[in-house]
């Protein structure tokens, strides 16, 4: 049989098993192929958390930590998060990080990653960066921690100007007191977007008060005026 019209055979009989397909290529059986999630990262980088600016951030220094990026907020990786946050694809976060750690110069050392938590009160059936951390963290092989949360409801950040983002109020982040994790472990923030870097910074104000210690942060895409 003809190598080409097996592999037709084989992907349809997936497909009847486990009907979902790749968004870019339509390849079935598969949520995402590795090699579409790929470039949807072309471009991607490291950054001053603080200022966005390149890091080393020769402005910031030793205060500033690394923000590793998949790509910017536009085409394939902007879709990619449309997906997993509307079209509720949850599995897809698994194969965005996964993508990330391939395609990121992440550096050590790492003992736990921790996503951003959810909005109280958002209407999403999960947490899209908890799903990303989860796969990021089984390439990585860490553990995924979800220890913080939203101290009040607030609006969510997506329908706010960087201007209004900026201004998150101090401690909005908080540990949970219901959880128990060792203190001290270095640690890296996961996200799907970051414009301002305020959330992840305020996450990180969050873990450094119980002990432990922020090495970096690590989102899918950057930039964007709406997530």
């Amino acid at each position: 049989m003809d190598f080409k019209l097996r592999q037709l055979i084989v992907e349809g009989l997936s497909h009847l098993l486990w009907p979902v397909e790749c968004p870019f290529c339509k390849r079935l059986g598969v949520v995402a192929c590795d090699g579409c999630m790929d470039l949807a990262l072309s471009g991607g980088g490291t950054s001053c958390l603080k200022c966005m600016d390149q890091y080393p951030c020769p402005v910031h220094a030793d205060k500033a930590l690394p923000l590793y990026w998949g790509a910017t907020h536009e085409g394939k990786a902007r879709e990619a998060v449309h997906l997993l946050k509307y079209g509720h694809i949850k599995s897809l976060g698994i194969k965005m990080g996964h993508a990330l750690a391939r395609n990121l110069p992440i550096e050590g050392p790492i003992d736990a990653l921790v996503p951003v938590p959810l909005h109280i009160g958002s209407v999403r059936p999960f947490n899209q960066a908890f799903e990303i951390a989860k796969g990021l963290g089984k390439a990585l092989g860490v553990p995924v921690f979800d220890v913080l949360s939203w101290r009040e409801e607030l609006s969510c950040q997506v329908s706010k100007s960087p201007v209004e983002r900026r201004m998150l109020p101090e401690g909005v982040i908080v540990f949970k007191d219901d959880v128990d994790v060792p203190e001290g472990k270095g640690i890296i923030i996961v996200d799907d977007v970051c414009t301002t870097g305020t959330t992840i910074e305020r996450c990180r104000k969050a873990l450094e008060k119980k002990g432990f210690q922020v090495v970096g942060a690590v989102v899918w895409s950057l930039g964007g005026s709406s997530k």
